[in-house]
């Protein structure tokens, strides 16, 4: 777990950041009738806890947006509308059968300078891919990533299983081929349209063997990539400091070096009051997961927040491809009875919880665990669990618990860092002891040790939120095959933290993984998740939103249902009176 705490005052960081901005007064360039700011400081904050920055093992949202401005892959997403690009990659080739996927490099991208490199930064060729896409097919305590390539590359799992047995295959995954220094091929197991999506995902981020061979397990608190941010402190010991990379490949339409920014600063502060207070003095340029309860505190009210040109702030809202739900270890004694799983999701007043409890930040999860904007607005109007405390009872008793009678001891799992936790929590605590006559007992764990928990299999039930990596159903779905759930009760499962096994879920499932036909995956999707509200393998809370605060000199950073940052090309506007 990264700890960011105590290294150097808020007070202290401020002050350095105010003097090296009055040092550095910024440049400006014209493109296209704009005036770009060149320089500045970006003043961020993550108020989450995370474990990792290394792509094999970067698994929390917040070490994601970090270090996403640092690591690059052979493409990325379109901050604005989330469609691929190609980044390293030049361009790339999908096959009519989506099989196989050929990418040509860019033949100027080198490795961000670092001592791991004996003589010097180093080109990037198609071998450094390989390379990497062969470690995340490799077994490892530091690799949370072979899902990805799981059940999709050919080869995948043959190589992965002889990491295991410690004798790897000669030639890596058979599957990822250099046609020459500059093109790689990936040759899938069966046809994905999606495919794509996963190669921007983290875990495809491309690193250094160097820094491999360097560094060791050190690379979860550091980071060396291509990108247009150079990864400045040691993160396990202090504040990040994001810096400019000097040599960054990438120029804008008017041949203008990126990135625009000098350096991004990321502080780790936990409090969302102190976070509002901060950015309120001017001293944050962001607030990201919004508090709407704190929203006073700051904005007075929305209209102020949604003002003109003079608003010194400016906030952003957009429907996430996010959920929030409770988790149910579906081979635990008492959730393994599929009757006692929908009790509970029908003894859950949704509507309630959203309106009176979190205000309005979110929309009640009536659906599965896909969020139904996905699949179609006569999807929307489908409602599986809706609120029926008398239906809830009938199956409790069911399964023999008339009115809670004999029910075991049960704990739900949170973490207090998680926005709204506790409150969702109590709630459903009430919930539980006036419709079924159930005592909830609150556990209350660090983020880190109820990650562990979940994926290890020793939480029953347990709070969990989940934000799409890419925007597909599929990123959803994937959460519940059985494959993504391991066999041995005692090892980790990233994935498939609630181990639920429907084989009729798995086949439609991997239906929709084979078709290349939209209005058919669509359909695939859809009935995949209609089985999740007949099955309630887990316990669908809410959708989630972003809502987010900036400062009014932040520009040209465009809001995602991903929340993907990229700091290229944003800048910060000139102060008033330069």
């Amino acid at each position: 777990m990264l700890s960011f705490r105590n290294f150097w005052s808020l007070s202290l960081f401020f002050f350095l950041s105010s003097i090296f901005n009055a040092c550095n007064p910024p440049q400006t360039a014209s493109i296209a009738n704009e005036e770009i700011v060149m320089g500045g400081t970006f003043l961020s904050n993550e108020s989450e806890e995370y474990r990792s920055v290394h792509p094999l093992n970067l698994t929390e949202m917040a070490a994601h947006r970090i270090v996403s401005q640092v690591y690059e892959g052979l493409v990325k997403f379109d901050q604005a509308d989330l469609a691929i690009i190609p980044c390293i990659a030049e361009k790339y080739d999908i096959s009519d059968d989506a099989r196989v996927f050929t990418f040509q490099l860019k033949n100027n991208i080198y490795f961000q300078e670092n001592k791991c490199f004996a003589q010097g930064p180093r080109k990037v060729s198609a071998f450094d891919f390989k390379y990497c896409f062969d470690q995340l097919c490799t077994a490892s305590p530091n690799n949370q990533m072979f899902w990805l390539f799981q059940n999709k590359v050919l080869g995948a799992e043959a190589y992965y299983q002889s990491t295991v047995a410690g004798n790897p295959l000669p030639g890596g995954v058979a599957g990822v081929k250099v046609l020459d220094s500059l093109t790689l091929e990936i040759e899938l197991s069966q046809p994905s349209s999606d495919f794509i999506y996963v190669i921007g995902m983290p875990g495809c981020w491309l690193y250094p063997k160097e820094a491999v061979d360097y560094y060791g397990d050190s690379l979860n608190y550091l980071a060396i990539g291509t990108g247009s941010f150079t990864f400045d402190l040691n993160a396990k010991d202090g504040i990040i400091n994001l810096v400019k990379n000097q040599q960054y490949w990438e120029k804008d339409a008017s041949g203008i070096q990126l990135p625009y920014l000098d350096s991004i600063i990321v502080y780790h502060i936990l409090d969302k009051t102190e976070e509002l207070k901060l950015f309120r003095q001017g001293k944050l340029d962001m607030v990201f997961d919004l508090p709407l309860d704190l929203l006073d505190m700051v904005v007075g009210n929305l209209n102020e927040a949604q003002g003109g040109d003079n608003a010194r702030f400016k906030m952003q809202v957009s429907p996430a491809f996010g959920i929030q739900y409770f988790g149910f270890l579906n081979k635990s004694a008492v959730f393994k009875d599929k009757r006692v799983r929908l009790a509970f999701n029908l003894a859950m007043d949704r509507e309630m919880l959203i309106n009176d409890v979190l205000q309005g930040d979110g929309v009640a999860a009536q659906n599965g665990i896909v969020p139904p904007w996905f699949l179609g607005d006569d999807y929307i109007q489908k409602v599986g669990f809706k609120y029926n405390p008398e239906k809830a009872q009938e199956l409790l008793a069911e399964a023999g618990y008339p009115n809670g009678k004999g029910f075991p001891q049960v704990e739900l799992d949170i973490s207090l860092t998680q926005k709204n936790a506790l409150k969702v929590a109590t709630f459903f605590q009430k919930m539980l002891r006036q419709n079924l006559n159930i005592e909830l007992k609150i556990h209350e764990l660090s983020r880190a040790d109820l990650l562990n928990q979940s994926e290890m299999g020793k939480s029953d039930f347990f709070d969990s939120r989940w934000y799409a990596d890419y925007p597909s159903p599929e990123n959803f779905l994937q959460l519940l095959f059985s494959k993504n759930a391991p066999a041995n009760d005692n090892e980790r499962a990233y994935l498939n933290t609630t181990r639920y096994n429907n084989p009729k879920f798995d086949s439609i499932f991997e239906l929709s993984l084979a078709t290349t036909n939209s209005d058919l995956k669509k359909s695939l999707y859809r009935a995949a998740d209609e089985i999740v509200v007949e099955d309630a393998p887990i316990m669908p809370l809410y959708y989630l939103e972003f809502t987010r605060l900036l400062s009014s000199r932040v520009q040209n950073m465009p809001q995602n249902a991903l929340e993907y940052r990229d700091f290229s090309r944003v800048y910060l506007s000139a102060p008033k009176g330069n």
